[in-house]
């Protein structure tokens, strides 16, 4: 994954996706979002309007930090979050989830769900957990990029990410 931005001004996504041979761009051109996604050597593309609440994998963390005193006050944030591979913006919820204690460190938990019951019923939602001051991402869990081989195919991976400083 590969995130452009021009004077802290998100500008362009690029995704390469080797385990399965795809490849897919986001870009923001004036008041549009771009898609364009590549897979077995046929490329699609499809545009919309660009929401304010835009986010793509790469601006998630800064989004979260941005909002951090409407999340732990209790605010749910509403998104819309650049797809790829769909080629389209998905609604996502962020809400602060829960206050855990992690080796003596007080971490919250801030839970990211698909928007739509529908797209809830076969996304599980995932959970950021950052220190209590919003400053660092300690871990995530839930989906990851990388796939898992299942027989011939490749099938989404749930999982748990943590990060080191």
């Amino acid at each position: 994954e590969t995130s452009v931005s021009e004077k802290g001004e998100f500008k362009k996504f690029l995704h390469e996706h080797k385990q399965i041979g795809a490849s897919g761009e986001i870009e923001i051109v004036g008041n549009e979002v771009k898609f364009s996604y590549t897979k077995d050597g046929k490329t699609k593309t499809a545009s919309e309007k660009l929401p304010e609440n835009f986010v793509v994998s790469p601006t998630i963390v800064g989004y979260l930090q941005k909002h951090w005193a409407e999340l732990v006050g209790g605010k749910t944030l509403e998104v819309r979050y650049g797809v790829v591979d769909r080629k389209e913006t998905v609604g996502f919820d962020f809400k602060k989830h829960a206050e855990v204690d992690v080796n003596g460190k007080k971490l919250f938990s801030i839970k990211m769900r698909p928007s739509s019951f529908i797209i809830a019923a076969i996304v599980n939602p995932l959970y950021f957990y950052f220190e209590a001051d919003g400053s660092k991402l300690v871990k995530i869990e839930g989906r990851v990029q990388p796939k898992k081989k299942v027989g011939s195919s490749w099938k989404d991976l749930d999982a748990l990410s943590v990060y080191e400083y």
